[in-house]
């Protein structure tokens, strides 16, 4: 798969791309991403790394924009590129979520978003080696 859902506590998942996905995956994704938060029984929140590859078909997108109004979202973020064709995607999503507090469609860096999901919960991003986890690249 070209992507891997990684709990790094009980209430946030990395979700870290190795490739940008067929439309296929990137509707499993949608689906694993939706069998989370129904399993939830607290609000989740995530942080999607986007250095190796992201979601570029719009139907994918709108379905998981859709995932934000869903009772166990807490919040997400993403970072990785400052490529212009995936702040470009990743705007899609933006435009297509309900409610969600952003300051900017994609973050460069890791730091920039780990910041943000402290402004949504502070505490969320504490005690984890974010060296480790972000150095396999």
């Amino acid at each position: 798969m070209p992507y891997e859902f990684i709990r790094l506590s009980p209430e946030l998942y990395l979700i870290r791309w190795y490739r940008s996905p067929s439309v296929a995956e990137a509707t499993q994704f949608v689906d694993e991403h939706l069998q989370l938060l129904d399993n939830a029984l607290h609000p989740l929140y995530f942080i999607s790394d986007l250095r190796q590859g992201y979601i570029t078909d719009t139907i994918v997108i709108r379905r998981l924009a859709k995932l934000t109004q869903h009772a166990n979202y807490g919040g997400g973020t993403a970072f990785g590129t400052s490529n212009n064709l995936a702040s470009s995607f990743v705007g899609i999503f933006f435009r297509f979520a309900r409610g969600v507090k952003y300051e900017h469609n994609i973050w460069h860096t890791a730091k920039e978003a780990l910041d943000y999901l402290e402004s949504l919960k502070t505490g969320l991003t504490a005690n984890i080696n974010w060296d480790d986890t972000l150095n396999y690249v």
